[in-house]
């Protein structure tokens, strides 16, 4: 395999695996935001305990919906290179460590 495809693989397994905490942080900024909005009618102290609050229920739904997407479909998991709970497949770090593809199936003979 060539230097810049590899590279350019080596980028796009990296960028497929940042997706699950991106979607994460995400989701708990989308919490944070919409508790903030309640936050203006507390105090001080208890509207940032809203926030966080907000934030981290946010990171947890976003999280426990993007796994259970990612556990739905075979096709998803393909393509990001990820087992079902999200985490990089043992064999494509392997192949992007060393450069060597790795089949799963045995070719025509």
């Amino acid at each position: 395999m060539s230097v810049p495809r590899r590279v350019a693989r080596l980028l796009v397994r990296i960028a497929g695996w940042l997706v699950t905490p991106i979607a994460a942080t995400i989701a708990a900024v989308i919490g944070a935001t919409i508790a903030s909005m309640v936050a203006p009618s507390v105090s001080p102290t208890s509207g940032l305990m809203v926030t966080a609050a907000g934030g981290l229920t946010g990171a947890i739904l976003g999280l426990a919906l993007w796994l259970r997407l990612v556990r739905g479909s075979p096709q998803l998991q393909e393509a990001l290179a990820v087992t079902p709970e999200g985490v990089p497949r043992a064999e494509a770090v392997e192949e992007l460590i060393t450069g060597e593809e790795h089949s799963d199936s045995a070719g025509p003979p």
